[in-house]
C-alpha cells in the first residue's frame, strides 16, 4: 500500500533540533519492510515521502525517529487511475442509493 507522509516543523523547534535532524537523517535507514518511492524537501525545513509497505508498525517506527522535530500527516494514496474507478463506483452507487 501506498502512503503520502507530509512533515511540517513543529513550532519551537531550535537551530540545535534541526542540525540533530540533519545528523539523524544521514545515519537513517528506514525499515526494512518500508520502501521510500520518492523523498522531497520543501522550503519550509519539512519533507514530502512517498512510502510502500504493508506494515503500519514500519510506517509508525518511520515517523516516529522524526516526531520530535516534525509534525506529521499521512495519508493513503493509489494510483489516480484506481483512485477514478472507485470515485466512478461510488457515484454510481449513491446514483442507485438515492434513486
Amino acid at each position: 500500500m501506498l502512503f503520502m507522509r507530509q512533515g511540517r516543523p513543529k513550532a519551537g523547534v531550535s537551530v540545535e533540533d534541526q542540525e540533530r535532524a540533519v545528523r539523524l537523517f544521514q545515519s537513517w535507514k528506514p525499515p526494512a519492510d518500508l520502501k521510500i518511492q520518492a523523498h522531497d524537501a520543501s522550503a519550509n525545513g519539512g519533507d514530502y515521502v512517498i512510502v510502500e509497505t504493508d506494515s503500519v508498525p514500519a510506517l509508525i517506527e518511520a515517523i516516529q525517529v522524526w516526531a520530535p522535530m516534525l509534525a506529521y500527516e499521512v495519508t493513503p494514496i493509489v494510483p489516480v487511475e484506481a483512485g477514478v474507478t472507485g470515485l466512478v463506483r461510488a457515484c454510481e452507487t449513491r446514483a442507485q442509493l438515492l434513486a
